[in-house]
C-alpha cells in the first residue's frame, strides 16, 4: 500500500487562509503603530510650541514688571 505524498486540498486551503490571516494581522498592527506615531509626533510638536509660547510670555511679563 502506498501513501499519497501530496497534501489534501483542504489542508492547502487552511494553510493559505492562516497565512493570509497572519499577514492581515501584521499589516493592521503596522498601520496602528504608524498612526500612533503620527499622533504622538503631532502632540509633541503642539506641546513644544505651547511651552515656547508660555516661556516667551513669562519673559515679557517679567520684563514689564521690573
Amino acid at each position: 500500500m502506498m501513501f499519497e505524498l501530496s497534501p489534501c486540498p483542504n489542508m492547502i486551503m487552511i494553510e493559505a487562509s492562516t497565512a493570509m490571516g497572519s499577514m492581515t494581522i501584521t499589516t493592521n498592527a503596522l498601520r496602528r503603530c504608524i498612526r500612533n506615531n503620527r499622533h504622538t509626533s503631532a502632540t509633541t510638536t503642539l506641546s513644544s510650541m505651547s511651552f515656547s509660547l508660555s516661556v516667551a510670555t513669562a519673559r515679557s511679563m517679567s520684563a514689564v514688571r521690573s
